[in-house]
């Protein structure tokens, strides 16, 4: 059965009808590890929202869709640090939409209890 898109207020797509994971308001900084032609190099960027699947990331540079990145960062309500392996899928302006990407049980485990304590908090 296939959902369908609507375009919301403004003009943009509503993809809530069709997400896998519900999404969470956050304002966190994390990094991301990038390899180019010139090496590693190291942004910082900002994390909007997040889901069990991804996260919205503002990031001051310019990404390719379907580059691989590397993010760390500190899920909500978690004390650890994570690096997490992930995609760039779409982008409006610096905004990326970032699906993350052979996690672990333990990723998992600790993005899964971020989002539900986001939930009962927003």
């Amino acid at each position: 059965m296939q959902k369908d898109t609507h375009i919301a207020q403004g003009g943009r797509a509503d993809y809530n009808s069709v997400r896998r994971w519900p999404r969470f308001k956050v304002s966190l900084s994390l990094r991301l590890v990038l390899h180019g032609p010139a090496g590693v190099e190291y942004m910082y960027a900002h994390g909007r929202d997040i889901s069990e699947g991804g996260m919205a990331v503002y990031v001051p540079t310019e990404l390719d869709l379907g580059n691989s990145v590397v993010m760390e960062l500190t899920v909500p309500h978690s004390q650890e640090k994570l690096l997490l392996k992930a995609f760039v899928r779409n982008r409006e302006g610096f905004r990326y939409g970032i699906e993350f990407i052979d996690l672990g049980q333990r990723e998992r485990d600790i993005i899964g209890n971020g989002c539900r304590a986001l939930m009962l908090l927003q």
